[in-house]
């Protein structure tokens, strides 16, 4: 017998005696259908098998100590083929700390075992990720064993959270990628996992996945003899990859493969392997010999129609390589496949290049859909105007004209969606429209109607994937258009005049703000109320949060004498006036007036809750709950606060920069109230997820003098001064320090002196 037909007869021996003793007789049956030779030895080493050689072996009743280390040992959490997982409690060093302790069991310290388990150590030391258990500490005990403490991960297996929380598609292969990116970090630090499945993943109640048990994983830069030899066969055969099954040399494509089996089981419910995942267990056979199956055709998990029909394409081709059974075919690394499904989360083309030109173009069109939907709706804006214009007959040859132009520019655009044309870097969808807007001014320089028509819509584009400073520049351009082109209505030019005022909102374009008001203002006496109302609205924001409260005031004032003789309007252009009014004096620190204003702004929500989204309903609950703290009404914001929390809670995930800047809030809340502890936790919880990003203006002054109030709070002066000169120190070079600021500040600066002086 050669070495090949040996590792067949031991793998096929393996899988049977894992089954119960009464369903061997079936899986024996299936084998002879297959390979009657192999049935005939495996049925004889059955024959001479004596089922004690299956049990583990006898602790001798000895239990596990009760204390390992600093650790208290409080309940078994499994078991394996190293030994057992103990939930764990820390007993010294001052601090509560949950850890799982790992401890081999009696009678297996057997001088390679015992190799293998420091090695895990040593292997888990080098690796600080956050979505890889850590080892946090790890020795003897005073019997000899080995023992190791890792993160305690209070969680569900991977493919059982999934099923429990019913994720979606893309929810299930974004759990994935961030497991493949964990893998990839491994194997950049010279690891290769090779026992990824689901039981080693656990998903917390943050919805984090942890990798578990690098126990089997070998070192890329370990060339043990010995480890060659024995290659350390612990491994689960379901779950391994063809080259470990045949005892050959494992890299950094082993745990690919195992990421694709992974993804293919949680995508779709099922094996990739018809003949094991019927029920006949031999899954080494199944993996040496079996094609893996189709994911589209096999998928089991109930996915809406349009999720089910993005199962094919670029996650088939992905899924298809990754499990690839030559090594060489797969994925070089962990990290090309997380790029990959990253890129398949995000519609992008797969930076692999599997599936050609065609398919890149594909996800091309589709990943850029901003710039093609502003395409098809000039284009069907311009066709409906040629419709009207065929009726009249001195403007048809004109109208065709413009819609050639219009047509011509964006083919021109589309055009560079070729991959080719990127080749090496990736591109943003705001090169399509600035391309549109600079071949348009280039070639159309003496056609206003077709510029300002064009230029509008492509600013509004750039405003939609926020490039606001590009769509200032062209939104500029087009309002020199528009008075270039005597066709253009007065609703039209404002049209556009209100949506260059939104991206005119920082200090670099005060002037140009400030002419755009004006033109604002000569243009609402000839429109719609409605239409007046909401543009003069939005550029008196604009105004305010620059700090231009005389011409806001009076662009107000022209809104409020507006409204006052209108009837019933457009729900959303009086509740972003309303808005708009209660943001303007919450900045100028009209405290009364704020409230007032963004109450009847949310009276327009409750009036017509379809007409609002969620976020639309949440930004309005959270300026009146800062409002309200402003005036030191907890009892008031709090409600508010709770209803706007859920909603950012929803949008914006643990860690995210947003969640952070809504924290502060909570912070304030919860130190009116007097709960300095918990406004102190959640600060620095907060402060823990700013620090990591560049952090200036109001959120970055709120939180120093939250950092001084709270330092106060609890008796630390010398803290508390440091932290209220730095917010001190960011006023002076705020741009613009608006009254609101000024104020919060002097509030908070008042609240430590009368702490401080009573601690005197």
């Amino acid at each position: 017998m050669n070495a090949a037909d040996f590792r067949t007869l031991r793998d096929a021996f393996h899988a049977l005696i894992e089954l119960a003793p009464d369903a061997r007789e079936t899986h024996l049956a299936h084998l002879a259908t297959q390979d009657r030779e192999l049935h005939e030895a495996v049925r004889g080493l059955l024959v001479n098998l004596a089922e004690t050689d299956l049990q583990a072996p006898e602790s001798g009743g000895a239990a596990p100590p009760v204390q390992i280390g600093p650790y208290r040992l409080q309940q078994l959490l499994g078991s394996g083929g190293m030994g057992e997982v103990y939930l764990a409690e820390r007993v010294d060093g001052g601090f509560e700390q949950r850890v799982a302790l790992k401890l081999v069991r009696h009678g297996g310290l057997s001088r390679q075992l015992t190799r293998r388990f420091l090695r895990e150590r040593q292997i888990l030391a080098r690796l600080d990720h956050p979505n890889i258990a850590r080892l946090l500490d790890g020795g003897f005990t005073p019997a000899g064993q080995p023992w190791l403490a890792m993160d305690y991960v209070a969680g569900a297996t991977i493919a059982v959270y999934a099923r429990q929380h019913q994720l979606g598609l893309d929810a299930r292969v974004a759990l994935v990628a961030r497991v493949a990116a964990a893998v990839a970090y491994a194997q950049r630090n010279l690891v290769v996992h090779r026992d990824i499945k689901p039981a080693n993943i656990l998903v917390g109640s943050d919805g984090e996945p942890k990798l578990l048990d690098f126990g089997i994983a070998k070192l890329l830069d370990d060339s043990s003899d010995e480890q060659t030899r024995t290659g350390l066969r612990a491994m689960t055969t379901r779950y391994a990859a063809p080259e470990q099954i045949a005892g050959e040399r494992t890299t950094t494509a082993t745990d690919v493969y195992a990421l694709g089996l992974l993804l293919f089981e949680l995508v779709s419910g099922c094996s990739p392997y018809a003949a094991a995942d019927a029920g006949s267990g031999d899954w080494a056979s199944a993996i040496m010999r079996e094609p893996p199956r189709s994911l589209l055709q096999v998928c089991k998990v109930d996915y809406a129609p349009r999720q089910r029909h993005r199962l094919g394409g670029g996650l088939e081709r992905i899924v298809q390589k990754a499990l690839a059974k030559p090594p060489a075919l797969r994925y070089a690394g962990a990290a090309a496949l997380a790029d990959d499904l990253d890129d398949w989360l995000a519609q992008r083309p797969l930076r692999s290049g599997i599936g050609g030109a065609r398919e890149q173009t594909r996800q091309l069109l589709a990943r850029y859909r901003w710039p093609l939907i502003v395409a098809a709706a000039t284009m069907l804006a311009l066709g409906a105007g040629a419709v009207v214009a065929l009726r009249q007959a001195r403007a048809a040859a004109e109208q065709a004209r413009i819609a050639r132009a219009h047509l011509e520019a964006m083919l021109g655009v589309l055009g560079a969606a070729n991959p080719q044309y990127y080749a090496g870097r990736d591109p943003h969808a705001s090169e399509f429209l600035r391309t549109a807007a600079e071949t348009l001014q280039r070639e159309r320089a003496d056609d206003p109607a077709l510029l300002q028509r064009a230029l509008s819509e492509i600013g509004h584009g750039l405003i939609n994937l926020g490039k606001p400073h590009e769509a200032e520049q062209v939104l500029r351009a087009a309002a020199v258009q528009l008075e270039r082109d005597n066709s253009a209505t007065a609703a039209g030019k404002l049209g556009t005049y209100k949506l260059l005022a939104a991206v005119q909102d920082e200090p670099a374009f005060r002037d140009g703000l400030r002419a755009t008001a004006e033109r604002i203002a000569a243009l609402a006496a000839d429109v719609d109320v409605a239409v007046a109302v909401d543009a003069l609205g939005g550029v008196a924001g604009s105004l305010g949060k620059l700090g231009e409260f005389e011409q806001a005031s009076r662009l107000f004032a022209r809104g409020d004498a507006l409204l006052a003789q209108a009837g019933n309007l457009r729900p959303g252009a009086v509740e972003n006036y309303w808005r708009q009014r209660g943001w303007t004096a919450l900045r100028v620190f009209e405290l009364d007036r704020a409230r007032s204003s963004l109450l009847q702004a949310l009276a327009q929500i409750e009036a017509a809750p379809q007409a609002f989204s969620a976020m639309r309903r949440a930004e309005a609950e959270l300026l009146l709950a800062e409002t309200l703290l402003a005036q030191s009404d907890a009892a008031a914001a709090q409600p508010h606060l709770a209803a706007a929390q859920v909603v950012y809670y929803a949008e914006f995930p643990a860690g995210h920069r947003e969640r952070a800047v809504f924290d502060l809030q909570n912070s304030y809340l919860l130190l009116l109230q007097g709960n300095v502890a918990a406004a102190q936790a959640t600060l620095a919880a907060a402060t823990q997820v700013l620090d990591q990003t560049p952090v200036a203006g109001k959120d970055a002054l709120m939180r120093d003098w939250l950092l001084a109030d709270l330092a106060a709070q609890r008796g630390d002066c010398a803290a508390a001064k440091t932290n209220l000169a730095s917010a001190a120190q960011r006023l002076a070079t705020l741009q613009p320090a608006l009254p609101r600021d000024r104020a919060l500040l002097a509030a908070a600066a008042g609240r430590v002196a009368a702490a401080c002086g009573a601690q005197r």
